[in-house]
């Protein structure tokens, strides 16, 4: 399940990477001028880890652009109150996000069966039923046979 805060990460990624690219740097080329492994580099332009405020502070000293600070300590910032948002939201349980979901699925089977009809079972129902299976099994012949 994608989030708005990964989403947002991944963004802060991307413009992480545009930065650096348009400072004419490789990955182990602005690793090594921050004094980072490779992978840290990669992680945060990639969205799978969230930088720090002094982790923004250096990458927009070391692409040349310290101007572009502030707006990387707003985007942080703007990331970080969807991650308190969401934790919120899941504070109480799932339940509340499982039922937002459950209505998006009942209102999209509405609009594919026409509109505005009765829907004698939602999607969601229908996916939660158990599946009854038979399977005929039969034994070959030669097996059959007695020794």
């Amino acid at each position: 399940m994608s989030t708005d805060h990964q989403s947002a990460r991944v963004a802060l990624g991307a413009r992480l990477r545009m930065l650096r690219a348009e400072a004419g740097l490789d990955g182990q080329g602005i690793a090594e001028r921050l004094g980072w492994q490779r992978s840290k580099v990669s992680r945060l332009e990639t969205g799978k880890q969230t930088p720090t405020s002094e982790d923004l502070r250096q990458w927009a000293q070391a692409v040349g652009r310290p101007d572009v600070a502030d707006e990387l300590a707003g985007r942080l910032t703007g990331l970080e109150t969807r991650y308190r948002s969401m934790r919120r939201q899941l504070a109480g349980g799932h339940l509340a996000r499982q039922e937002v979901g459950v209505a998006g699925d009942r209102s999209h089977h509405v609009a594919a069966c026409g509109g505005g009809g009765a829907v004698s079972r939602p999607v969601a129902e229908r996916r939660l039923r158990p599946a009854r299976v038979h399977r005929e099994q039969r034994v070959p012949a030669d097996l059959r046979r007695g020794p």
